[in-house]
């Protein structure tokens, strides 16, 4: 058996954006709703999801704010244009629906989320080092690219040296694994095997 939660708790109240909220809206009132779902429908789908939001956030609530403030700071780091903005818009609805699956008991469906964020973030700067608009534009049109090859690429262009430098003197880690001793501290790619691990 199910209860509500009470009043006072301010998750207990579902909150709606007013028109005036989004970037793109018509200026007339808002319609009435066309198609309703059913009330039983409803609750089975949004029942078990809610119940551990709600016992996840009692618990977990610092950290679940941690996270949420990474994504609020990756937002503002966004460029204003380029590939790497393209990258970084894709990458932060993928660590949106990490964090929301996260909270919601959805652990793999997060995990798979953060796989994608790795994917786009990795391609998207190979594409921004070498320049690359045709292949980026070709990737987000459906061409199919492997990680590994890519994250090759990315370890092989100039100037990722440098950070590779940097990043194995400040964290004792390589970035791409590409030299040869540092293979078992690739970081990205290690990484990604864990998250294909799911």
């Amino acid at each position: 058996m199910t209860r509500k939660l009470d009043l006072d708790d301010f998750r207990a109240v579902r909150r709606v954006l007013e028109p005036e909220d989004f970037s793109i809206s018509d200026d007339g009132p808002e319609s009435a709703p066309t198609d309703l779902i059913s009330e039983n429908v409803w609750h089975e789908i949004m029942t078990l999801p809610d119940d551990v939001a709600v016992r996840t956030t009692n618990h977990q609530g610092s950290r679940i704010a941690h996270l949420h403030a990474l994504w609020s700071d990756w937002i503002e780091m966004f460029p204003t244009e380029g590939i790497l903005l393209d990258g970084m818009l894709d990458g932060s609805d993928d660590l949106a629906a990490a964090l929301f699956n996260l909270t919601h008991g959805y652990y793999k469906q997060a995990v798979a989320s953060l796989r994608n964020y790795l994917e786009v973030m990795v391609f998207a700067c190979d594409c921004h080092v070498s320049k690359n608009g045709v292949k980026w534009s070709a990737w987000r049109s459906g061409k199919e690219l492997g990680f590994k090859d890519i994250s090759k690429k990315l370890g092989r262009r100039r100037g990722i040296d440098t950070k590779e430098e940097m990043a194995f003197k400040e964290m004792g880690v390589s970035l791409t694994g590409n030299i040869e001793e540092r293979k078992n501290k690739d970081w990205h790619g290690n990484l990604y095997e864990r998250l294909c691990r799911g």
